[in-house]
């Protein structure tokens, strides 16, 4: 007897958000690098913790692939982008957030009509996906008024520590 599996579009879609999640770790996992170097200890905790975090979507991700008996995919991932600043690591988080948010948009409309279980598997990172926007728009107003102030962001960056 063969065992049933994910239609090919599903697997081909989830697989690209598993390349996706792994490319998010490995821009925070720099960002934190990028903090840790600067002596900005709330933005070393900051994106220490979103690197994990999007460990933890990868691992979601494979283990329902693997649930739906589909091999998942470990795509080469590209060296992130260098960073120029505090500042430019919430312009760049904001962006790749709102890339993924995108990508599980377009998928779960795609997907609805094909498999209800993985259109509803999906809606948790769309969620994850809006809320990370929203959290990054909310750091780059406060960011942006601080007009590249170094007192400022340092404080920025305190309240990080005490809030993460």
């Amino acid at each position: 007897m063969k065992l049933k599996t994910l239609d090919t579009d599903c697997s081909e879609k989830l697989n690209n958000r598993l390349a996706d999640e792994f490319k998010a770790f490995y821009f925070y996992k720099n960002a934190a690098n990028f903090c840790k170097l600067n002596a900005y200890e709330g933005g070393y905790k900051f994106f220490s913790d979103e690197a994990e975090s999007e460990l933890q979507h990868a691992k979601k991700i494979e283990e329902y692939l693997s649930e739906w008996n589909v091999m998942p995919s470990l795509n080469p991932i590209e060296t992130p982008e260098a960073i120029n600043s505090y500042v430019d690591i919430f312009e760049k988080a904001y962006n790749l957030e709102y890339a993924l948010y995108e990508a599980y948009n377009k998928d779960s409309i795609e997907i609805l009509d094909e498999d209800a279980a993985t259109f509803t598997f999906i809606q948790q990172f769309l969620k994850i996906q809006t809320d990370s926007v929203f959290e990054y728009n909310t750091f780059l107003t406060k960011l942006k008024r601080l007009d590249g102030d170094e007192l400022g962001i340092t404080y920025f960056d305190k309240e990080l520590l005490n809030n993460s």
